[in-house]
């Protein structure tokens, strides 16, 4: 009975093991997703501005 209790407590830790790297895999790609986001978003609100302030340029000539 003492080595099937090591050995079933040796798969369960596996399997949390197994389990805790899947999810900080796809803790570590979600950031990174959000990461692109974000930096996607700002560089559209610069060429927004941009825009703006060309065509309030050329609004006053």
């Amino acid at each position: 009975m003492l080595l099937l209790d090591l050995l079933y407590n040796e798969e369960r830790q596996y399997y949390h093991e197994t389990i805790k790297i899947a999810q900080e895999g796809q803790d570590f790609k979600m950031g990174e997703m959000k990461k692109r986001a974000e930096i996607l978003r700002a560089n559209r609100e610069e060429e927004r501005l941009k825009i703006v302030h060309q065509k309030r340029i050329e609004q006053y000539r």
